[in-house]
């Protein structure tokens, strides 16, 4: 079984917490997975708040190797579950043709080659956030919050957008769930680790430190900055500003925090319901720290592409489906590879355009799917384009 990239800290910290250790301590991580007897690997830190160690803790309770395969069986199932989501939001029945090809779209997608191969939690996340997008189209505002609440509890930076576009809403049984739910989460989680007594504020604050200064800073100068997928990275290759960048990127995503309240109007459901859900994950993406697995999310709006193809608007469809396409393959870390080799000319290589434009594609290419869905929430909302779930 191949050794997945993330997934030893993730056990690690577990056992951990299980263990009564620190799971943020990343020595200690280092220590209980050189006990497995697994070959020889560089543990990383372990990030995720409090509350997700409760929800991963069973993870610990069984060998490495059986952990190992069983989160890869558990990523290959949840994916199941994202087809079938995806193509009730589209419309699209298991028994049509267009089930085998959305299902294949889905599965050409490199977010979700790269989290199974990571061994990462996004996968998770995707199903929570879609399960309570279901949630809230059948008027179920405590599951959808619950839901929400264990995918913020895993990754925060994945959902942050959702609970603020709900409290902007005052949708406040949605509001109630999510924050009960992430309470009861935490408190099971630092009540384990003040029981047993382990340093576990510092070590986390430790480890934000380390990693904001080296592999999460998006003003790194190195290449692998481009593995980052936020807004504030692609405007640091264009300015030195902390304020220009933090700014620009406030402005704009308060903007179309706005137009998504907006057209989503008073306790949306169905397609505009999805709309915004779908403008809320482009925000995430952009607004926060990701890579490239955290973008299993563009579901929701390949979902869009996919019912509006099937209702007759190929061209319009064709647009945020042209946006996803690169998608199939991971273009930052491809292009760092072709670049570090000398494939590509070194003057074309330190020109702007290639640093600016074609190295963070995969960034202005999500600003384009953002700017897509909210003209196809605004068509929808001036009613100058049928709702196609009527």
């Amino acid at each position: 079984m191949r050794l997945t990239a993330d997934f030893p800290h993730i056990y690690s910290a577990a056992r951990a917490w299980l263990e009564g250790d620190n799971p943020y301590d990343v020595q200690t991580l280092q220590m209980i997975y050189d006990r497995t007897g697994v070959r020889e690997v560089q543990v990383n830190w372990f990030l995720n708040p409090p509350g997700a160690l409760p929800m991963l803790s069973p993870l610990g309770l069984v060998s490495f190797p059986t952990a190992n395969v069983a989160w890869l069986l558990v990523s290959l199932g949840l994916i199941g579950v994202i087809v079938v989501q995806t193509a009730w939001w589209a419309r699209v029945h298991p028994r049509e043709p267009g089930f085998l090809l959305l299902a294949a779209a889905i599965l050409a997608l490199s977010p979700f080659h790269t989290s199974v191969a990571q061994g990462q939690l996004s996968i998770v996340v995707t199903v929570f956030v879609l399960l309570a997008l279901r949630a809230d189209h059948e008027d179920s505002p405590w599951r959808a919050g619950l839901l929400l609440a264990m995918a913020a509890s895993l990754k925060p930076q994945m959902v942050f957008a959702f609970g603020l576009y709900y409290l902007v809403t005052g949708q406040w049984r949605v509001c109630l769930a999510a924050v009960a739910g992430v309470a009861v989460l935490t408190l099971a989680g630092v009540g384990r680790m003040e029981l047993a007594g382990v340093g576990w504020w510092n070590a986390w604050q430790e480890a934000f430190a380390a990693t904001s200064s080296t592999v999460n800073n998006p003003r790194l100068v190195e290449d692998s900055r481009y593995l980052i997928l936020s807004l504030p990275m692609l405007l640091y290759l264009w300015t030195d500003s902390p304020v220009v960048v933090w700014t620009v990127t406030i402005t704009l995503l308060s903007g179309v925090g706005a137009l998504t309240v907006w057209i989503g109007g008073r306790r949306p459901r169905g397609f505009r319901l999805l709309l915004v859900y779908s403008l809320l994950a482009e925000l995430a993406l952009l607004g926060a720290y990701h890579r490239i697995y955290d973008a299993t999310v563009l579901v929701l709006p390949l979902s869009i592409a996919a019912l509006l193809w099937r209702k007759g608007q190929a061209r319009l469809a064709g647009i945020g489906l042209l946006c996803m396409l690169p998608m199939v393959i991971s273009g930052a870390a491809a292009l760092i590879i072709v670049t570090q080799q000398g494939y590509v000319p070194q003057g074309v290589a330190d020109s702007m355009f290639w640093r600016g434009v074609v190295m963070p594609h995969v960034v202005w290419l999500l600003l384009i799917l953002l700017a897509w869905t909210a003209v196809v929430g605004m068509l929808v909302r001036g009613e100058l384009l049928e709702n196609p779930w009527k």
